[in-house]
């Protein structure tokens, strides 16, 4: 189901690549954000652009204002790596 925003979270696969079916510039908001060295990031995309990132990346989609609509593809690839145990 349609959803306004989606939180920070990471998925569950090794990588993570999220294909712009719709470009930023198509509607309000529902910008994919990142957070990068401890500060959040907007990615900007233009419809067909592929953000590939790590899965364990920690990463939202802000809110939609308006009534257009955001369409992405999303891929999920492999196994999520195991937490390491080294500190």
């Amino acid at each position: 189901s349609p959803r306004p925003w989606i939180p920070f979270h990471t998925d569950s696969a090794a990588l993570t690549v999220n294909v712009a079916l719709s470009s930023d510039e198509a509607h309000e908001g529902g910008r994919l954000l990142a957070a990068v060295n401890g500060a959040v990031m907007t990615v900007s995309r233009e419809e067909g652009a592929a953000t590939v990132h790590d899965s364990r990346l920690l990463h939202a989609v802000s809110a939609m204002r308006g009534s257009a609509a955001r369409y992405s593809l999303i891929i999920f690839l492999g196994t999520k790596p195991a937490a390491s145990s080294e500190l």
